[in-house]
């Protein structure tokens, strides 16, 4: 993201209101650990630590993502730690928020007061989102008010929802996935153009931006087979969660049916309250390094610009 200056004292109250909506945010989830560490948690609880990252891992594709698991009380202590940790480290980039997958099984007697705790963490997280949001429409103002108010915070944390099971859950099994960020959005080539020259005014060297950008707009030019444009960022491999659901229906066999399934990323372990669900294995990935791109190859790679004949502009 580029970096800019800003006057501060412009949104002073901004700033208040986002590290006032932080601390809420903090200080409802630590309320809601205390409530929680007088449950029981039962020995299928497992999470599983990744690879710690650094700033070298930024852009690169990875093969090979070995997993630690943790088992049973342990889980919750990191738990507890992942669920607070919203501070960049100094080796942990911040773009790359910290994943931990994983379930929790807990045994409690304030089943209601857990869930209703974590829909409210969960509606704070989005108003701290809104507030963010709010103060201005151009992001790189936002990312420059966001530094003054909480330095070094990683908002993706933040914003992440606490995970709780779904009803009539049967099962919980683990996967790798790598997919790609493919906004409906389309461009044309005036359009791609014009945010180009806009992001030299934003930029720290501005007359090294321009040398990039006239590359950028060179290699549109020659894009002459195409009309429309999109963008198709990587994401990073990441676990994922399939929760495979049963409805309160019996089947000939005295069974509950198997009705469906759904996915959700493994970015913070699920709590299971009173719940027994059976629980899969996360496995090291092993796996391709790059994602599979249905548009070809890129028309400017730096900024992942491909071109869409398909599509029609907006």
């Amino acid at each position: 993201m580029a970096a800019i200056e800003i006057d501060t004292t412009k949104y002073e109250q901004e700033i208040k209101a986002i590290r006032h909506a932080l601390l809420s945010v903090e200080s409802h989830i630590k309320a809601f650990l205390d409530v929680l560490s007088q449950g029981r948690i039962l020995a299928p609880s497992v999470v599983y630590k990744l690879p710690q990252l650094t700033a070298e891992d930024i852009g690169v594709d990875v093969v090979d993502i070995p997993v630690q698991p943790v088992i049973g009380e342990r889980s919750l202590s990191h738990y507890a730690h992942h669920v607070l940790d919203f501070r960049i480290d100094h080796d942990h980039p911040g773009m790359m928020a910290k994943r931990l997958p994983g379930v929790l099984i807990v045994e409690h007697n304030e089943e209601i007061e857990l869930m209703e705790r974590v829909a409210h963490i969960n509606a704070l997280k989005s108003q701290f989102h809104n507030i963010v949001t709010g103060v201005a429409k151009n992001k790189d103002v936002r990312h420059a008010i966001m530094v003054e108010a909480v330095p070094l915070c990683i908002r993706k944390s933040v914003e992440r929802n606490l995970l709780l099971c779904p009803q009539n859950c049967q099962s919980i099994n683990f996967s790798f996935t790598r997919r790609l960020s493919m906004p409906k959005r389309t461009f044309t080539k005036e359009q791609l153009e014009q945010d180009l020259i806009q992001s030299v005014k934003f930029s720290k060297n501005p007359a090294k931006q321009q040398e990039q950008v006239d590359i950028d707009i060179a290699s549109l030019k020659n894009a002459n087979h195409a009309h429309h444009f999109r963008v198709a960022r990587p994401l990073r491999v990441n676990p994922v969660y399939n929760f495979y659901l049963t409805k309160p229906e019996i089947n000939e066999q005295g069974k509950l049916k198997k009705s469906r399934s759904k996915t959700a990323v493994a970015h913070t372990p699920v709590l299971c309250i009173n719940q027994a669900p059976n629980i899969g294995t996360l496995k090291s990935y092993i796996g391709q390094s790059t994602a599979d791109n249905p548009l070809g190859d890129p028309v400017i790679e730096r900024l992942h610009v491909y071109a869409d004949n398909r599509a029609v502009s907006l």
